[in-house]
């Protein structure tokens, strides 16, 4: 059975899965914490749930904490 995200593909999710990534990439993670937690708290929730597909096909370094 396919997840959600691999169900439901628009062009916008791969923009937010593309941006979300290269955050985490470019280090920018802190600052976007500091002037919007809710977002942060929002995309950790997603990874968390479809952490699976954000390795697989995102390609999203996930570590345990």
């Amino acid at each position: 059975m396919k997840s959600i995200t691999q169900q439901l593909k628009p062009e916008f999710i791969e923009k937010l899965e593309a941006d979300m990534k290269l955050m985490w990439e470019l280090g920018d993670t802190p600052t976007v914490l500091k002037d919007d937690p809710e977002y942060i708290e929002t995309i950790m929730t997603a990874i968390f749930y479809e952490r699976h597909y954000w390795i697989q096909h995102v390609g999203l370094t996930i570590g345990e904490a």
